[in-house]
């Protein structure tokens, strides 16, 4: 997968580049809704973080682990983190079923060591600003030719860059200094910087889907 930020200038918050940029949140649900009653269309998350999906969701037929984490944390690639907390295998989902869907600071903190389980909940606040600027970088990568292109920000985009950068930099900081390797944080808060800034290039082909990766992988790291 190509890199989401290719001529960016570089930031000292990581060392390496980062890796690319997933599709906009959908809007919040009411309990107990069906998972094919929850809509894809962009929306806001909510200031704590919560996962726009119901708590509880009930398995319809033709749904995975896979495009269920997809709908509700807005990337694929949180699955084995749902799969674990459901205590499931990630085959044999069942149509009737129903699945727990946590906020995503539960599901991070489910799994990294208890030493590292406080600083979750600023990896959480980074990525609850994350989740509401996405929606602005997808529209606007997304509507370019495939390859790389231009993002500018918008003014309240922009905050939420900003803020998400924020809350995630102590993390990679206390990190580094215990000595933990810190590569995929890092790369998530100089992701944010750069777009933040509206200079380089980005990929309008993967738009924010590295960044999740990088809170994904992040998060595993610390077991």
């Amino acid at each position: 997968m190509p890199s989401a930020i290719a001529s960016a200038a570089p930031s000292a918050t990581a060392s390496a580049a980062p890796s690319a940029i997933a599709s906009a949140a959908p809007p919040a649900t009411p309990p107990d809704a069906k998972a094919s009653d929850v809509q894809e269309a962009p929306g806001s998350a909510p200031q704590t973080a919560s996962p726009s999906c119901p708590s509880t969701l009930r398995v319809e037929k033709g749904d995975s682990f896979e495009s269920i984490t997809n709908r509700c944390y807005g990337s694929r690639t949180y699955q084995d983190l749902l799969v674990s907390h459901n205590h499931h295998e990630r085959k044999g989902l069942r149509a009737g079923e129903t699945l727990k869907i946590p906020p995503f600071e539960t599901l991070a903190r489910e799994h990294v060591a208890a030493k590292w389980a406080s600083e979750m909940s600023a990896v959480a606040a980074s990525y609850a600003h994350f989740r509401r600027a996405e929606p602005e970088i997808d529209r606007q990568l997304r509507s370019q030719k495939p390859g790389m292109g231009p993002y500018r920000p918008t003014a309240a985009t922009k905050l939420e860059l900003d803020a998400a950068a924020s809350a995630l930099r102590p993390v990679v900081e206390h990190l580094r200094a215990a000595g933990v390797r810190t590569k995929k944080f890092a790369q998530a808060v100089q992701a944010f910087e750069q777009l933040a800034s509206g200079e380089g290039s980005f990929s309008t082909d993967y738009a924010t889907e590295d960044i999740h990766q990088c809170f994904s992988y992040g998060i595993s790291a610390l077991k």
